[in-house]
């Protein structure tokens, strides 16, 4: 197993954003969501897909390398940008630190993006959200995948959201999720690493539960099944995904549901319309930050000091978990799965990058 340090990582990453003639302000952002991503373990939104989710946008259309990220409604309150197509990681930090900047002079201010694209890790938005002394919020929706609770039918995208929030001596409160626990993820990523995976977790194209797990994978370059859907465990996942489908999509003026239904890979640069909205609350214009962070503390130590469950040796607070491995990988290194390893070889070949003599050149 490849183990890369942090610095060999971004120099990689560094060659891959110069061969697309990256911005500094795309670049820097890229770089720092990917390296974030790796750091925290999460396999499925950074260097696994990087073929598919980075090296296919950035050659079909999707990503519009420069864009002009502008506003085309502003108050005091509010405002809505046009992404015109730029990178993912780019259009949402440039979102939450509008939000925060307006934020300390107001208390709170809610930024809408259109025309953006895959945010993919949303925690990096939210995040950034902690610099400035505020509690980041972010709610987006996404291409239909995912069956609504009671029906067979790819209606809804996984719709992610996100919370960061400041803490004092313990790591921030970071949620970062889908709407739904469908359990494509955890497939994909089962895949990659040769796990054994749970069966009847989707619809085939005939409705019927898929009870053979190799099926996931014939589809839409190795992720879903053809004309299938994914399972939603419930209505609290129901109810949470047209939450976020209709603030995501609707309020942010783009589309909900099937109708950010688009072809993948995308022709003809064709993007998902999907939405994005963050918001960044000021915690001082509401109470003073300390106190806030104070309050916050202790009611982790409260749940820390519940008795344990059977099968439990702790109680972790969301993000925490992840917090944990960052500091453990700056540490140790951060390991790639082989499969990953030789996706990252081949995206780099494709671009006349030499990952290996690039890795070793910066160890």
């Amino acid at each position: 197993m490849v183990v890369l340090t942090v610095r060999q990582l971004t120099a990689l990453l560094e060659a891959l954003a110069d061969s697309f003639n990256m911005s500094e302000a795309e670049r820097s952002a890229w770089i720092e969501h990917c390296v974030l991503v790796e750091l925290r373990g999460n396999l499925m939104q950074s260097l696994a897909y990087i073929e598919h989710h980075w090296i296919q946008r950035f050659t079909d259309g999707r990503v519009n390398f420069g864009a002009r990220i502008r506003p085309i409604i502003e108050t005091p309150a509010m405002a809505v940008l046009d992404a015109d197509g730029a990178l993912g990681p780019y259009a949402g930090k440039t979102a939450m630190e509008l939000a925060c900047s307006r934020a300390q002079k107001h208390g709170a201010y809610t930024v809408a993006v259109r025309n953006s694209n895959d945010w993919m890790m949303i925690g990096y938005t939210t995040r950034q959200a902690l610099r400035y002394d505020c509690i980041g919020i972010a709610m987006v929706n996404s291409r239909p995948e995912v069956a609504p609770w009671g029906g067979t039918k790819a209606i809804y995208g996984l719709n992610p959201f996100s919370f960061a929030i400041p803490a004092g001596r313990h790591y921030p409160i970071l949620v970062d999720m889908s709407s739904s626990d469908t359990g494509g993820l955890r497939v994909q990523e089962q895949l990659i690493r040769g796990d054994e995976i749970a069966d009847g977790l989707f619809y085939n194209a005939e409705g019927k539960i898929v009870t053979d797990p190799q099926a996931w994978g014939t589809y839409n370059l190795g992720w879903g099944i053809a004309g299938g859907a994914q399972r939603m465990p419930g209505y609290r996942d129901l109810a949470l995904t047209v939450v976020m489908d209709s603030i995501g999509g609707a309020l942010s003026g783009m589309s909900c549901a099937l109708d950010l239904g688009t072809p993948e890979p995308a022709v003809d640069g064709v993007r998902t319309p999907r939405g994005q909205v963050v918001t960044a609350l000021h915690v001082d214009h509401f109470t003073p930050l300390e106190a806030f962070k104070a309050k916050v503390d202790r009611a982790i130590d409260q749940a820390k000091s519940s008795p344990l469950a059977e099968g439990f040796t702790e109680i972790l607070m969301p993000g925490e978990r992840g917090f944990r491995e960052e500091e453990r990988r700056r540490r140790e290194g951060i390991p790639f799965n082989p499969k990953v390893w030789e996706s990252v070889r081949r995206a780099c070949a494709g671009r006349g990058i030499d990952a290996d003599a690039v890795a070793n050149a910066a160890a």
